[in-house]
């Protein structure tokens, strides 16, 4: 069988996909089957600070930066180019259509399940729960509202100045307008930590209006890519440091998470402030150096296979290691960790049960309705 995407697949952005959505399968994996069952305090406390929460926190900010940089492309060369509504219109339909209907499937099947329904609201339905106990439903959406929102705002931002700014250079435009949401994030957080002293994960992480800069940034690199070519063949001339230099920024920030701790964190102003484009900058980085990478003989129709149906993972990962968790008589460390492989497989077949039955009947459905 063959999959969907066969199409122009770019083995180095499948590659950083599959990395962020692991990263995160990874995280939650620990948190619910191996550190209630460590006996010893001292380990359990290390396997969530060193991996656990880094890990987690690492994926999506990944899949920020390579969500802004492939819409970025898309934007770039469907709405800016063409200027046209009509456009802009079929960037959302494409859009929704990748992202919408698979949500709402697991949305309706997740009101079945005793564990999380009793949570639902309407703000699940509009991808407002990450300000409200709605987030409860299914706590991994977060970063899907935050996703939302930013393909509806930042494709109708652009359109929107390139209609009516007609005499500024395109490429002068497109910086400044990517500069203006970054800069407008970081001064919006500056304000939420002096004026209300937000919490680092629940005050800024999780809020949908400051975390656009993160994406943005994935969209400033795209745009280096088209509009200041010199620059990118720059970086890719010197690939090994500029890969080098990004790399050890990660690492020095997966360091930072692991050796600060949740109430530094919560009181330090660049923490709240400075670091997610930080780290969005680096990841930036890392996908101009691995975008291009030739596809290796090993190993590239796996990590192909989990990137197709990483966004089912992603969505259901959760509530079904919850469900797998709650459901069943799990005493000692050994079961812990034979149901964490069950739930780990089952959550594999399942994404791909929906990635080939109701996944790709939708995109097939998407590439016929176009606006004309």
């Amino acid at each position: 069988m063959k999959l969907l995407e066969n199409k122009k697949r770019i083995f180095g952005l499948d590659l950083v996909r599959c990395i962020a959505v692991l990263f995160v399968l990874i995280a939650h994996a620990i948190s619910y089957f191996i550190i209630p069952f460590t006996q010893n305090k001292f380990t359990a406390g290390v396997l969530g600070r060193v991996f656990s929460y880094p890990l987690g926190f690492f994926g999506v900010e990944i899949f920020f930066v390579l969500s802004g940089y492939l819409i970025g492309s898309i934007i770039i060369k469907k709405v800016i180019q063409t200027r046209s509504i009509k456009e802009l219109f079929n960037f959302y339909i494409r859009r929704w259509f990748r992202t919408l209907p698979l949500y709402f499937l697991i949305t309706f099947l997740l009101l079945f399940d005793p564990y999380v329904n009793y949570n639902f609201s309407w703000q699940n339905l509009v991808f407002l729960q990450n300000f409200s106990s709605a987030l409860e439903f299914n706590p991994v959406t977060w970063s899907l509202s935050v996703e939302e929102w930013f393909y509806l705002l930042i494709p109708l931002l652009f359109m929107t100045s390139f209609i009516f700014l007609k005499k500024v250079k395109e490429e002068r435009l497109f910086l400044f307008l990517c500069i203006f949401v970054i800069a407008g994030s970081i001064i919006a957080r500056m304000i939420a930590v002096s004026n209300l002293n937000a919490t680092f994960n629940s005050g800024i992480r999780l809020s949908i209006f400051l975390r656009l800069d993160s994406l943005t940034i994935g969209v400033l690199f795209a745009g280096i890519k088209y509009y200041y070519r010199a620059v990118y063949d720059y970086c890719l001339a010197n690939r090994s440091a500029v890969f080098f230099v990004a790399l050890l920024g990660a690492f020095c920030s997966f360091l930072f998470l692991i050796f600060t701790g949740q109430l530094y964190l919560n009181q330090s102003f660049f923490a709240r402030v400075f670091f997610f484009p930080m780290i969005s900058v680096f990841f930036g980085l890392l996908l101009l150096c691995v975008e291009n990478m030739t596809t290796p003989k090993y190993f590239a129709k796996q990590v192909t296979f989990i990137s197709l149906i990483s966004y089912g993972i992603y969505l259901i990962h959760n509530s079904l290691f919850v469900l797998v968790y709650k459901g069943l008589p799990v005493t000692t460390f050994f079961e812990s960790i034979v149901v964490m492989i069950l739930s780990i497989v089952i959550t594999f077949i399942a994404s791909f049960v929906l990635y080939r039955y109701f996944e790709v009947p939708v995109m097939n459905l998407r590439d016929r309705i176009r606006f004309k």
